[in-house]
Protein backbone atom coordinates (compact mmCIF):
# COMPACT_ATOMS: atom_id res chain seq x y z
CA UNK A 1 0.00 0.00 0.00
CA UNK A 2 1.04 3.60 -0.51
CA UNK A 3 2.02 5.66 2.49
CA UNK A 4 0.09 8.76 3.48
CA UNK A 5 3.09 10.87 2.44
CA UNK A 6 3.10 9.38 -1.07
CA UNK A 7 -0.64 9.86 -1.48
CA UNK A 8 -0.34 13.48 -0.38
CA UNK A 9 2.47 14.20 -2.82
CA UNK A 10 0.59 12.47 -5.64
CA UNK A 11 -2.40 14.69 -4.90
CA UNK A 12 -0.14 17.75 -5.12
CA UNK A 13 1.32 16.48 -8.41
CA UNK A 14 -2.14 16.02 -9.92
CA UNK A 15 -3.12 19.54 -8.85
CA UNK A 16 0.03 21.01 -10.40
CA UNK A 17 -0.48 19.20 -13.71
CA UNK A 18 -4.13 20.27 -13.93
CA UNK A 19 -3.21 23.93 -13.16
CA UNK A 20 0.15 23.95 -14.94
CA UNK A 21 -0.30 27.31 -16.66
CA UNK A 22 -2.18 28.96 -13.81
CA UNK A 23 -0.78 30.65 -10.74
CA UNK A 24 0.43 28.02 -8.27
CA UNK A 25 1.59 29.09 -4.83
CA UNK A 26 3.15 27.14 -2.00
CA UNK A 27 0.30 28.32 0.21
CA UNK A 28 -2.24 26.67 -2.13
CA UNK A 29 -0.34 23.39 -2.12
CA UNK A 30 0.15 23.48 1.64
CA UNK A 31 -3.59 23.94 2.12
CA UNK A 32 -4.19 21.00 -0.21
CA UNK A 33 -1.78 18.90 1.87
CA UNK A 34 -3.21 20.22 5.15
CA UNK A 35 0.19 21.20 6.51
CA UNK A 36 2.50 24.20 6.83
CA UNK A 37 4.27 25.62 3.79
CA UNK A 38 7.65 24.48 5.09
CA UNK A 39 6.31 20.98 5.79
CA UNK A 40 4.77 20.89 2.30
CA UNK A 41 8.07 21.89 0.70
CA UNK A 42 10.06 19.26 2.63
CA UNK A 43 7.44 16.53 2.14
CA UNK A 44 7.36 16.99 -1.63
CA UNK A 45 11.14 17.03 -1.97
CA UNK A 46 11.60 13.96 0.24
CA UNK A 47 9.04 11.87 -1.66
CA UNK A 48 9.41 13.17 -5.23
CA UNK A 49 13.18 13.61 -5.10
CA UNK A 50 13.01 17.18 -6.38
CA UNK A 51 11.67 20.54 -5.27
CA UNK A 52 8.20 21.75 -6.22
CA UNK A 53 9.75 24.46 -8.38
CA UNK A 54 11.86 21.90 -10.28
CA UNK A 55 8.83 19.68 -10.75
CA UNK A 56 6.81 22.54 -12.23
CA UNK A 57 9.69 23.63 -14.45
CA UNK A 58 10.25 20.13 -15.85
CA UNK A 59 6.53 19.53 -16.32
CA UNK A 60 6.16 22.80 -18.25
CA UNK A 61 9.13 22.04 -20.48
CA UNK A 62 7.83 18.54 -21.25
CA UNK A 63 4.41 19.96 -22.08
CA UNK A 64 6.09 22.57 -24.28
CA UNK A 65 7.94 19.80 -26.13
CA UNK A 66 4.67 17.97 -26.68
CA UNK A 67 3.01 21.10 -28.07
CA UNK A 68 5.90 21.75 -30.44
CA UNK A 69 5.72 18.24 -31.91
CA UNK A 70 2.05 17.28 -31.60
CA UNK A 71 0.24 20.61 -31.93
CA UNK A 72 2.79 22.26 -34.24
CA UNK A 73 2.89 25.40 -32.10
CA UNK A 74 5.65 27.95 -32.61
CA UNK A 75 8.58 28.28 -30.22
CA UNK A 76 7.61 31.82 -29.18
CA UNK A 77 4.07 30.73 -28.39
CA UNK A 78 5.01 27.80 -26.17
CA UNK A 79 7.78 29.84 -24.51
CA UNK A 80 5.31 32.53 -23.43
CA UNK A 81 2.72 29.96 -22.30
CA UNK A 82 5.39 28.24 -20.20
CA UNK A 83 6.12 31.53 -18.42
CA UNK A 84 9.39 32.54 -20.06
CA UNK A 85 9.97 36.23 -20.75
CA UNK A 86 11.89 35.61 -23.95
CA UNK A 87 12.52 32.84 -26.50
CA UNK A 88 16.19 32.93 -25.52
CA UNK A 89 15.47 32.03 -21.92
CA UNK A 90 13.16 29.24 -23.03
CA UNK A 91 15.76 27.91 -25.47
CA UNK A 92 18.41 27.77 -22.74
CA UNK A 93 16.05 25.93 -20.39
CA UNK A 94 14.91 23.54 -23.14
CA UNK A 95 18.47 22.72 -24.13
CA UNK A 96 19.47 22.18 -20.49
CA UNK A 97 16.57 19.76 -19.97
CA UNK A 98 16.60 17.87 -23.27
CA UNK A 99 20.01 18.46 -24.84
CA UNK A 100 18.69 20.01 -28.06
CA UNK A 101 17.35 23.34 -29.34
CA UNK A 102 13.50 23.63 -29.41
CA UNK A 103 13.48 24.78 -33.04
CA UNK A 104 15.64 21.79 -33.97
CA UNK A 105 13.34 19.44 -32.05
CA UNK A 106 10.27 20.93 -33.72
CA UNK A 107 11.54 20.25 -37.24
CA UNK A 108 13.31 16.90 -36.91
CA UNK A 109 12.85 13.37 -35.55
CA UNK A 110 15.14 13.93 -32.55
CA UNK A 111 14.08 11.79 -29.56
CA UNK A 112 14.08 13.36 -26.11
CA UNK A 113 13.16 12.15 -22.63
CA UNK A 114 10.07 14.05 -21.56
CA UNK A 115 9.56 14.14 -17.81
CA UNK A 116 6.39 12.52 -16.41
CA UNK A 117 5.47 11.72 -12.80
CA UNK A 118 5.90 8.07 -11.81
CA UNK A 119 2.64 6.14 -12.23
CA UNK A 120 0.85 5.72 -8.91
CA UNK A 121 0.28 1.99 -9.49
CA UNK A 122 4.06 1.50 -9.59
CA UNK A 123 4.95 3.91 -6.78
CA UNK A 124 4.78 1.50 -3.86
CA UNK A 125 8.32 1.45 -2.44
CA UNK A 126 7.79 -1.31 0.10
CA UNK A 127 10.08 -4.34 0.01
CA UNK A 128 8.61 -7.34 -1.81
CA UNK A 129 7.85 -10.03 0.73
CA UNK A 130 8.91 -13.66 0.16
CA UNK A 131 6.18 -16.30 -0.01
CA UNK A 132 6.90 -19.32 2.14
CA UNK A 133 10.44 -18.01 2.54
CA UNK A 134 11.06 -17.75 -1.23
CA UNK A 135 10.91 -14.94 -3.76
CA UNK A 136 8.59 -16.33 -6.41
CA UNK A 137 9.59 -16.01 -10.04
CA UNK A 138 7.34 -14.00 -12.36
CA UNK A 139 5.61 -16.25 -14.86
CA UNK A 140 6.03 -15.16 -18.48
CA UNK A 141 3.45 -16.09 -21.14
CA UNK A 142 1.97 -18.84 -18.95
CA UNK A 143 5.30 -20.62 -18.95
CA UNK A 144 5.40 -21.12 -22.73
CA UNK A 145 8.88 -21.38 -24.22
CA UNK A 146 10.67 -18.58 -26.06
CA UNK A 147 14.22 -18.16 -27.36
CA UNK A 148 15.67 -14.72 -28.06
CA UNK A 149 18.54 -16.42 -29.87
CA UNK A 150 16.15 -16.82 -32.81
CA UNK A 151 15.77 -13.04 -32.95
CA UNK A 152 19.49 -12.20 -32.78
CA UNK A 153 19.99 -10.83 -36.31
CA UNK A 154 16.81 -8.76 -36.23
CA UNK A 155 17.46 -7.69 -32.65
CA UNK A 156 20.83 -6.32 -33.66
CA UNK A 157 19.34 -4.47 -36.63
CA UNK A 158 16.08 -3.14 -35.24
CA UNK A 159 16.15 -2.96 -31.43
CA UNK A 160 18.88 -0.34 -30.99
CA UNK A 161 16.21 2.33 -30.56
CA UNK A 162 17.07 3.90 -27.20
CA UNK A 163 17.52 7.71 -27.15
CA UNK A 164 20.96 9.08 -26.29
CA UNK A 165 19.58 10.93 -23.27
CA UNK A 166 18.75 7.61 -21.61
CA UNK A 167 22.42 6.69 -21.63
CA UNK A 168 23.35 10.14 -20.35
CA UNK A 169 20.90 9.58 -17.49
CA UNK A 170 22.45 6.21 -16.67
CA UNK A 171 25.91 7.73 -16.76
CA UNK A 172 24.78 10.46 -14.35
CA UNK A 173 23.71 7.71 -11.93
CA UNK A 174 27.22 6.24 -12.03
CA UNK A 175 26.82 3.53 -14.68
CA UNK A 176 29.82 3.19 -16.99
CA UNK A 177 32.05 5.82 -15.39
CA UNK A 178 35.81 5.77 -16.01
CA UNK A 179 37.69 3.27 -13.86
CA UNK A 180 34.53 1.59 -12.57
CA UNK A 181 33.55 -2.07 -12.96
CA UNK A 182 30.08 -2.60 -14.43
CA UNK A 183 28.10 -5.81 -14.95
CA UNK A 184 25.26 -5.77 -17.50
CA UNK A 185 22.90 -8.74 -17.11
CA UNK A 186 20.84 -10.05 -20.03
CA UNK A 187 22.86 -7.84 -22.37
CA UNK A 188 21.40 -9.29 -25.58
CA UNK A 189 23.19 -7.65 -28.51
CA UNK A 190 25.10 -5.37 -26.14
CA UNK A 191 23.30 -2.10 -26.82
CA UNK A 192 23.84 -0.61 -23.37
CA UNK A 193 27.53 -1.51 -23.00
CA UNK A 194 28.25 -0.27 -26.53
CA UNK A 195 26.58 3.08 -25.95
CA UNK A 196 28.49 3.70 -22.72
CA UNK A 197 31.84 2.06 -23.49
CA UNK A 198 33.39 5.40 -24.52
CA UNK A 199 33.53 6.55 -20.90
CA UNK A 200 36.12 3.94 -19.95
CA UNK A 201 34.46 1.54 -17.51
CA UNK A 202 35.55 -2.08 -17.38
CA UNK A 203 32.36 -3.79 -18.60
CA UNK A 204 31.30 -7.40 -18.19
CA UNK A 205 28.17 -8.24 -20.22
CA UNK A 206 26.39 -11.57 -19.86
CA UNK A 207 23.58 -13.37 -21.66
CA UNK A 208 22.35 -16.94 -22.11
CA UNK A 209 22.13 -16.67 -25.91
CA UNK A 210 25.31 -17.31 -27.85
CA UNK A 211 23.55 -16.06 -30.99
CA UNK A 212 22.85 -12.70 -29.37
CA UNK A 213 26.39 -12.48 -28.00
CA UNK A 214 27.89 -13.19 -31.43
CA UNK A 215 26.02 -10.16 -32.79
CA UNK A 216 27.13 -8.14 -29.75
CA UNK A 217 30.79 -8.99 -30.28
CA UNK A 218 30.64 -8.05 -33.96
CA UNK A 219 28.96 -4.73 -33.18
CA UNK A 220 31.52 -4.02 -30.43
CA UNK A 221 34.67 -4.30 -32.53
CA UNK A 222 37.35 -2.00 -31.14
CA UNK A 223 35.59 -1.63 -27.78
CA UNK A 224 38.18 -3.59 -25.84
CA UNK A 225 36.75 -2.65 -22.44
CA UNK A 226 33.64 -4.80 -23.03
CA UNK A 227 33.94 -8.48 -22.09
CA UNK A 228 31.05 -10.68 -23.23
CA UNK A 229 30.33 -13.93 -21.45
CA UNK A 230 27.70 -16.62 -22.04
CA UNK A 231 26.25 -16.97 -18.57
CA UNK A 232 22.81 -17.10 -16.99
CA UNK A 233 22.14 -14.52 -14.30
CA UNK A 234 21.42 -17.37 -11.90
CA UNK A 235 24.91 -18.80 -12.55
CA UNK A 236 26.96 -15.67 -11.79
CA UNK A 237 30.17 -16.74 -10.08
CA UNK A 238 32.20 -13.54 -9.80
CA UNK A 239 34.07 -12.69 -6.58
CA UNK A 240 32.19 -10.75 -3.91
CA UNK A 241 32.18 -6.95 -4.25
CA UNK A 242 33.41 -7.08 -7.86
CA UNK A 243 31.22 -4.34 -9.34
CA UNK A 244 30.41 -0.68 -8.83
CA UNK A 245 27.26 -0.97 -10.93
CA UNK A 246 24.97 -3.78 -12.10
CA UNK A 247 22.24 -3.22 -14.69
CA UNK A 248 19.35 -5.28 -16.04
CA UNK A 249 17.73 -3.73 -19.10
CA UNK A 250 14.51 -5.23 -20.49
CA UNK A 251 15.13 -8.52 -18.73
CA UNK A 252 14.89 -8.70 -14.94
CA UNK A 253 11.44 -10.38 -14.96
CA UNK A 254 13.02 -13.36 -16.74
CA UNK A 255 15.35 -14.11 -13.81
CA UNK A 256 14.75 -16.17 -10.68
CA UNK A 257 14.90 -13.54 -7.91
CA UNK A 258 15.39 -16.18 -5.25
CA UNK A 259 18.84 -16.82 -6.74
CA UNK A 260 19.71 -13.54 -8.48
CA UNK A 261 18.82 -11.04 -5.76
CA UNK A 262 21.27 -12.45 -3.14
CA UNK A 263 23.98 -12.64 -5.81
CA UNK A 264 23.54 -8.96 -6.73
CA UNK A 265 23.82 -8.00 -3.07
CA UNK A 266 27.12 -9.86 -2.71
CA UNK A 267 28.57 -8.78 -6.07
CA UNK A 268 28.07 -5.04 -5.57
CA UNK A 269 30.70 -3.01 -3.77
CA UNK A 270 29.65 -0.90 -0.80
CA UNK A 271 27.82 2.12 -2.18
CA UNK A 272 27.29 0.38 -5.53
CA UNK A 273 24.17 0.80 -7.63
CA UNK A 274 21.73 -1.66 -9.20
CA UNK A 275 19.57 -0.28 -12.05
CA UNK A 276 16.56 -1.80 -13.82
CA UNK A 277 15.46 -0.32 -17.15
CA UNK A 278 12.18 -1.01 -18.90
CA UNK A 279 11.01 0.68 -22.10
CA UNK A 280 7.63 0.04 -23.71
CA UNK A 281 5.77 1.50 -26.64
CA UNK A 282 2.44 3.05 -25.67
CA UNK A 283 -0.43 0.76 -26.58
CA UNK A 284 -2.66 3.77 -27.28
CA UNK A 285 -0.80 4.43 -30.55
CA UNK A 286 -2.82 3.23 -33.59
CA UNK A 287 0.05 1.27 -35.13
CA UNK A 288 0.90 -0.46 -31.84
CA UNK A 289 -2.75 -1.43 -31.36
CA UNK A 290 -2.81 -3.02 -34.81
CA UNK A 291 0.51 -4.80 -34.31
CA UNK A 292 -0.40 -6.10 -30.85
CA UNK A 293 -3.77 -7.37 -32.06
CA UNK A 294 -2.09 -9.34 -34.84
CA UNK A 295 0.51 -10.89 -32.51
CA UNK A 296 -2.21 -11.97 -30.07
CA UNK A 297 -4.36 -13.38 -32.87
CA UNK A 298 -1.53 -15.60 -34.13
CA UNK A 299 0.14 -16.27 -30.76
CA UNK A 300 -2.53 -16.17 -28.02
CA UNK A 301 0.04 -17.34 -25.43
CA UNK A 302 1.85 -13.98 -25.65
CA UNK A 303 0.95 -11.76 -22.69
CA UNK A 304 2.74 -8.64 -23.89
CA UNK A 305 4.09 -6.42 -21.15
CA UNK A 306 2.31 -8.16 -18.25
CA UNK A 307 5.46 -9.70 -16.76
CA UNK A 308 7.46 -6.47 -17.09
CA UNK A 309 4.71 -4.47 -15.41
CA UNK A 310 4.55 -6.97 -12.57
CA UNK A 311 8.30 -6.54 -12.13
CA UNK A 312 7.84 -2.77 -11.81
CA UNK A 313 5.67 -3.38 -8.74
CA UNK A 314 8.30 -5.52 -7.02
CA UNK A 315 11.22 -4.12 -5.06
CA UNK A 316 13.71 -6.74 -3.90
CA UNK A 317 16.05 -4.05 -2.52
CA UNK A 318 15.37 -1.22 -0.09
CA UNK A 319 15.04 2.51 -0.85
CA UNK A 320 14.09 2.39 -4.53
CA UNK A 321 14.41 5.54 -6.63
CA UNK A 322 12.13 5.76 -9.66
CA UNK A 323 11.71 8.00 -12.68
CA UNK A 324 9.67 7.73 -15.85
CA UNK A 325 10.05 9.50 -19.16
CA UNK A 326 8.18 9.69 -22.44
CA UNK A 327 10.15 9.66 -25.68
CA UNK A 328 9.11 9.60 -29.34
CA UNK A 329 11.04 7.15 -31.50
CA UNK A 330 10.94 7.48 -35.31
CA UNK A 331 10.23 4.41 -37.45
CA UNK A 332 9.63 3.45 -41.04
CA UNK A 333 7.23 0.64 -41.88
CA UNK A 334 10.27 -1.56 -42.48
CA UNK A 335 12.03 -0.74 -39.20
CA UNK A 336 8.80 -1.13 -37.18
CA UNK A 337 8.17 -4.49 -38.85
CA UNK A 338 11.70 -5.53 -37.93
CA UNK A 339 11.27 -4.31 -34.36
CA UNK A 340 8.09 -6.39 -33.98
CA UNK A 341 9.71 -9.47 -35.53
CA UNK A 342 12.52 -9.21 -32.95
CA UNK A 343 10.12 -9.57 -30.03
CA UNK A 344 9.30 -12.32 -27.59
CA UNK A 345 5.80 -12.79 -29.00
CA UNK A 346 6.94 -13.20 -32.61
CA UNK A 347 10.33 -14.61 -33.67
CA UNK A 348 11.26 -15.80 -30.17
CA UNK A 349 8.19 -18.03 -29.80
CA UNK A 350 6.24 -18.51 -33.06
CA UNK A 351 6.64 -21.63 -35.19
CA UNK A 352 7.49 -21.34 -38.89
CA UNK A 353 3.87 -21.26 -40.06
CA UNK A 354 2.87 -18.66 -37.50
CA UNK A 355 5.90 -16.52 -38.35
CA UNK A 356 5.15 -16.70 -42.07
CA UNK A 357 1.56 -15.63 -41.39
CA UNK A 358 2.67 -12.74 -39.18
CA UNK A 359 5.23 -11.53 -41.71
CA UNK A 360 2.68 -11.44 -44.52
CA UNK A 361 -0.24 -9.96 -42.57
CA UNK A 362 1.83 -7.41 -40.67
CA UNK A 363 3.48 -6.08 -43.82
CA UNK A 364 0.08 -5.82 -45.52
CA UNK A 365 -1.46 -4.05 -42.52
CA UNK A 366 1.33 -1.47 -42.37
CA UNK A 367 1.13 -0.79 -46.10
CA UNK A 368 -2.66 -0.43 -46.10
CA UNK A 369 -3.25 1.52 -42.88
CA UNK A 370 -0.14 3.50 -41.93
CA UNK A 371 2.25 6.02 -43.51
CA UNK A 372 5.73 5.00 -44.59
CA UNK A 373 7.25 7.03 -41.74
CA UNK A 374 5.85 7.64 -38.26
CA UNK A 375 6.87 8.15 -34.64
CA UNK A 376 5.75 6.04 -31.70
CA UNK A 377 5.67 7.25 -28.12
CA UNK A 378 7.53 5.03 -25.66
CA UNK A 379 7.57 5.16 -21.87
CA UNK A 380 10.86 4.52 -20.09
CA UNK A 381 10.87 3.29 -16.49
CA UNK A 382 14.08 3.66 -14.50
CA UNK A 383 14.38 2.06 -11.06
CA UNK A 384 17.61 2.12 -9.11
CA UNK A 385 18.88 1.12 -5.70
CA UNK A 386 22.02 2.16 -3.83
CA UNK A 387 23.30 -0.78 -1.84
Amino acid sequence: MFSQKEETVYTIQKYILSHLYGKITLAQLAALADCSEWRCYRLFKDVAGMSIADYIRRAKLSEAARQLRDEKKKVLEVALEAGYDSPEGFQRAFFSEFGCNPAEYEKTDISILSFVPYDIKYRDKSLYEPKDGKLDKIQVDNGNAFDFGKTAEYYGRFRDIYPDMLFEKLYSLGVGTAGSHWLDLGTGTGVFPRKLSKYGADITATDISEEQLEIARNLSLGMDNIHYKKLAAEEMNFPDKSFDAITACQCFWYFDPNIVVPKIKTLLKDGGIFVKVYISYLKEEPVTQDSNALVKKINPNWHGAASALEDLRRHYFENPQMETFITEIPFTCESWHGRMLASRGVMASMNENQLRQFDQEHRAMLEEKHPKKFSIKHKIFLTWYKL
